[in-house]
């Protein structure tokens, strides 16, 4: 077994190191966000959370490839608004240290100086089956 103690991005990480092994593989959100947490656990406090993993109770989740950067995401994948607040409070948590658990709050404003409309064109492999969704002029 393998125990991701971090956020998102350690997740991520980690998650992309065991795929295709036969390793389980648990989360330990102690992060800024766990937004993957939270959507897979909602409010799951820390020590109910340890309870599951050692006690070896398991559930799937998706893994959605992304070939543009030859990795793997877990669950969710973030465009659009989401992904330019994640990348502003990314921004933000590298200059500034002390506030870190509201990066993401915090740079909600300056995503959206950017902007809400974003065209995102999304090709899924589904069996066989090819998906297209592509945004409307």
């Amino acid at each position: 077994m393998v125990i991701a103690c971090g956020g998102d991005g350690t997740v991520l990480s980690i998650g992309n190191l065991v795929m295709y092994t036969s390793l389980i593989f648990s989360i330990l959100p102690l992060g800024t966000g766990n937004d993957l947490y939270s959507g897979l656990y909602g409010k799951r406090s820390i020590a109910d959370q340890l309870h599951h993993i050692f006690v070896g109770a398991t559930a799937p989740t998706d893994a959605i490839f992304i070939p543009e950067i030859d990795q793997y995401v877990l669950n969710i994948a973030s465009v659009g608004l989401d992904a330019a607040v994640v990348e502003a409070a990314n921004s933000f948590k590298d200059r500034v240290k002390l506030f870190q658990k509201y990066a993401y709050m915090v740079s909600i404003p300056s995503a959206l100086k950017g902007g809400t409309a974003f065209h995102v064109n999304i090709k899924a492999k589904l069996g066989q089956e090819v998906l297209m969704v592509e945004p409307s002029p």
